[in-house]
Parts: C-alpha cells; structure tokens; sequence
C-alpha cells in the first residue's frame, strides 16, 4: 500500500499528503455529474454508494500521483501543560494537565477494522454501511468486496482516516491529607495519607483509543497504528515521618 505521509523537498516531517473525499454518491445522477472542467466524469465506474474523491489536479482521473494535497502534519503545533497546587487547612491538592493542539492522526485501525475484504476482524460500524433501500443516508460507503479492485473506498491515501488529534490529558492528580494530628502520640512526626491516579481521562474529539500515539520514528508521527493507550494507574498510601 502507498504510504499516507510523503517527505518533500523544503518541507517538513511527518506531513500528510492525501486525496481528499467529498461524501458518497448517493444515486447514479451524482457519479454522472461528478466531472472536471472538461466535463470527463471523474469516477464513471463507481456505483451509489461509493466515495466521492476530489479531482485535484483536474485531469478526470483519481491518481496517487496527482491528486493528493497537503492535508495536515502529525506533529502538534503547540505542547502545553498546566500544573496546579493547593493547599486547605490539612488537605493539599496536585494537578497536572497536559494538552497538544493543532495535529492530525491518521487511524490506521479504523482502516484495518473498516476495509472490507481480507480476513481480518471488522468494525461494527460495516453494519451501518450505505444500502439504497435500507440505509439510503448512511455515512459509510457500501459493502464490496472487491473494493479493492473498483472504486477503492477503504485506500489509506486518502483523508478518511485523517482525525483531528487535538487533546488534554489529566497526568496527574493527588489529593493528600496531613494527619499528623492524629499520630503524634505515637511518636511519629509527620503523617500524609494520599491517592493518586495518572491519565485519568482524556479530553478529545478523536474516535480512537488515544490520540497521543507516539511516533514511528520522527518522519511517522500522527500514525496509529494500533498501539495500547496509556494506562491508567492508581495509588493510595501513608507517607511516615519518624
């Protein structure tokens, strides 16, 4: 499969280059009128049902070579973190955020669970694919298992899997309470009692199970490729000061 990320010359890393879509063919007059400036139907062998692709360079033909634009970059264009800390008579409270904005993540899982040939496990959301008597208004393209060979609905070139990676993550969250009070008679100077828990939840608009997906080295951020999210962890103690 062509590759969703191309490196060109004087521009940066991890850029996505991708045909662009524009919704589904709902009957057979959208194919027909589907035409570049010569008035070529661009797509005459797809059928309702299938993904409108945009004809970038206009020559009447979808192509890997022509018809891919800039569509985003998989590295954030800002990082920013918030830590916050206070502090209530015998309660003290810690709070880390931690956000990166202005990326795109392709889902590489979605694809994997939504093409549908090959022999792999599929995406409940197949059950929602486009039918023009039971399921005229769908948002998912039509069954074909030669999907592959016509219109290439499920391609990994194109901007159907491209999500906005934007996201807050909670780092960090303890709240802790002093009982020295309480423990003073048994010789013991200091007494915090506290629970903790890191990446608590995830503040996001992207549909798969962690936005932050790391990079496959530098040129290959904003891919996922199906990694395990970050876990979730928590803590309870009593630190002792003797």
């Amino acid at each position: 499969m062509p590759p969703a990320i191309i490196i060109y010359q004087g521009r940066g890393p991890a850029e996505f280059w991708l045909i662009r879509t524009d919704g589904i063919f709902r009957n057979q007059k959208e194919i027909d009128d589907h035409k570049n400036s010569q008035s070529v139907i661009i797509q005459p062998d797809a059928k309702p049902g299938d993904i409108r692709f945009v004809d970038f360079n206009d020559d009447g033909v979808i192509s890997e070579e022509g018809d891919r634009q800039y569509s985003g970059s998989g590295i954030p264009k800002v990082n920013a973190g918030f830590n916050f800390s206070a502090q209530y008579k015998g309660f003290d409270f810690n709070l880390g955020l931690y956000g990166a904005f202005g990326m795109k993540v392709m889902n590489g899982s979605l694809y994997l669970l939504e093409k549908p040939y090959g022999f792999t496990n599929r995406s409940t959301t197949l059950l929602d694919a486009f039918d023009p008597t039971s399921n005229p208004d769908s948002k998912n393209p039509r069954l074909n298992p030669d999907d592959l060979q016509e219109n290439w609905n499920s391609r990994p070139t194109s901007d159907r899997y491209l999500e906005n990676g934007d996201f807050v993550k909670i780092r960090n969250i303890e709240v802790g309470f002093n009982a020295a009070a309480l423990t003073k008679k048994l010789n013991i100077r200091n007494t915090r009692v506290f629970v903790r828990a890191q990446n608590l939840f995830t503040i996001t608009g992207y549909s798969g199970r962690d936005p932050e997906v790391g990079r496959d080295g530098f040129w290959n951020a904003g891919i996922d490729r199906g990694i395990s999210p970050q876990a979730k962890s928590f803590q309870a103690g009593v630190n002792l000061e003797f």
